[in-house]
């Protein structure tokens, strides 16, 4: 009986490492590439008279920035934003969008659906592609493959552009379909009214939206080789807004070419070798010129601007 006991201790102190190693590690939205203003709509609740109110604050995006609950996110003109999804998956909003993620696991941070509310998003999804993409006039689980979908409400218009893979394409709960493959796409134009798109209500409250399924249609080859580079000029795009975020102008950097603050040295390479040290004076100008040589040559190639050295 004693053997027994020490056996299901031993089994009880063992299986929480066991369940625990079976468990997959959480990994959240991530933010891996921004360019421009991207802003995230959140909920701010405020007290006044004991009377709890609900306000809307926009926040800006960081890159890195985890997402952990409900995510509002927009993008504005020239901007972008690339985000790393828990399995995997990347959903890159394009400018002038705005997309909804209305609920993130709170334990592995996975995201059941995802909703364009305006503009354009692509998506990549390699494995495991069990997520809806929706808008008021579409819904779908797309397969593995890489897709861009846009959605216009004031027409209404949703369009899918197939990059790679395939899948079926119709308007929400219409009958009739086509079946995009690789550098292929169709739309679905709504019916407005009121300013909202307007669909039949069948039994059990069943919506099927109004309007007219296009025809399939081919990308251009210039539209698919642009796709194809995308990433490569996203990269490039928030290598330079961070480079010139880097080279911004302080208030309090009075000299500039380079920018410089009061009392701050720049050294300078010459073409002898040597290194021109200036001092940032009062009156904004990089000035008492001094040549220096040998251990004093602070320039390594380039213009340094660092605290004086005197």
């Amino acid at each position: 009986m004693k053997r027994f006991k020490q056996i299901l201790v031993l089994i009880l102190l063992l299986t929480p490492g066991l369940l625990l190693a079976k468990t997959p590690s959480p990994k959240f939205p991530r933010v891996e590439a921004l360019v421009g203003q991207v802003e995230k709509l959140d909920d701010v609740i405020t007290v006044q008279k004991r009377e709890a109110k609900h306000q809307s604050k926009k926040n800006a995006l960081r890159k890195k920035q985890i997402l952990k609950d409900r995510a509002q996110i927009m993008t504005g003109s020239k901007s972008e934003l690339r985000l790393q999804l828990a399995d995997g998956s990347v959903l890159v909003v394009l400018e002038n969008s705005e997309i909804l993620i209305p609920g993130i696991g709170w334990r592995l941070g996975e995201t059941a659906e995802i909703e364009v509310l305006k503009g354009k998003v692509r998506y990549l999804c390699q494995k495991d592609c069990g997520r809806k993409l929706i808008t008021e006039i579409y819904e779908s689980v797309l397969p593995v493959g890489d897709y861009v979908l846009s959605y216009d409400p004031s027409v209404p218009r949703v369009e899918l552009t197939v990059l790679s893979g395939e899948s079926p394409f119709r308007a929400r709960e219409r009958d009739e379909s086509v079946t995009l493959h690789a550098g292929e796409r169709a739309h679905f134009d709504g019916v407005l009214s009121d300013g909202a798109p307007t669909f039949d209500i069948l039994l059990r409250g069943r919506k099927v939206a109004q309007g007219k399924l296009s025809e399939l249609e081919k990308v251009p080859e210039k539209e698919l080789k642009d796709w194809a580079q995308h990433e490569e000029k996203l990269k490039k795009k928030e290598s330079l807004a961070a480079e010139k975020k880097k080279k911004a102008r302080k208030p309090s950097q009075i000299c500039n070419k380079p920018w410089g603050e009061l009392n701050q040295c720049q050294w300078t390479p010459q073409k002898n070798g040597n290194c021109l040290r200036q001092r940032c004076n009062a009156n904004g100008e990089w000035a008492e010129d001094t040549e220096l040589t040998g251990g004093e040559n602070k320039c390594q190639n380039k213009t340094v601007v660092a605290p004086c050295d005197y």
